[in-house]
């Protein structure tokens, strides 16, 4: 929902696209801020590659926020591909991130379009500060966790996709970088936070 507020503050017309437009509209006319002056419609599509590229045609870009992204992003990376536009995505599914540039990085690339899973923002205040971090001198690794919570008092504030996403990463391989290599975890490591 803040990425359909960020485009009505910005005047930019946008297309939901859901397996239940009815079940879209009410979530959207629950949660999304200044609706009513949106320029928008909804589209109902099954989630398979040709129903989602039909619905994706005449766009230009396709901003997918349906997770977990192991069971439904490749479908609409797919379909975003075969109506012609950029993608992007929410995603923080490292597996599945990895199985896009795999799978699709190339064809994007001869297409003339930007394939772009993991730009949600949870990533985004990590990401600022170990660039800042590996700019002192000396420091050559760094170790960072995002960990997401909701309004204090208000529970964990994590959907019932994101939380059978992080099950289901349980169960993918997660690897981490080193020395300009991905390398596989310990499945049976663990890591204390604090």
């Amino acid at each position: 929902m803040l990425i359909m507020d960020w485009l009505i503050d910005q005047n930019i017309p946008f297309t939901a696209v859901a397996r239940n437009a009815a079940r879209a509209k009410e979530m959207m006319a629950q949660r999304v801020v200044r609706l009513e002056s949106a320029n928008y419609e909804i589209i109902e599509a099954e989630h398979d590659v040709d129903a989602l590229a039909n619905a994706f045609r005449g766009a230009k870009v396709v901003c997918a926020t349906v997770g977990p992204f192991f069971d439904f992003g490749l479908v609409a990376v797919e379909a975003a591909l075969k109506a012609g536009c950029h993608y992007l995505d929410t995603t923080g599914e490292q597996h599945y991130m990895r199985q896009v540039r795999e799978q699709f990085g190339d064809l994007y690339r001869e297409a003339g379009l930007l394939v772009s899973p993991s730009n949600a923002y949870m990533y985004s205040f990590a990401e600022i500060a170990a660039e800042l971090a590996l700019e002192t001198p000396g420091v050559d690794a760094l170790e960072t966790a995002t960990l997401a919570r909701g309004p204090r008092g208000a529970g964990a504030g994590v959907s019932v996709g994101s939380t059978a996403t992080i099950f289901g990463g349980y169960r993918q391989e997660a690897c981490y970088l080193w020395e300009k290599k991905l390398v596989p975890h310990d499945k049976h490591a663990s890591f204390n936070v604090s």
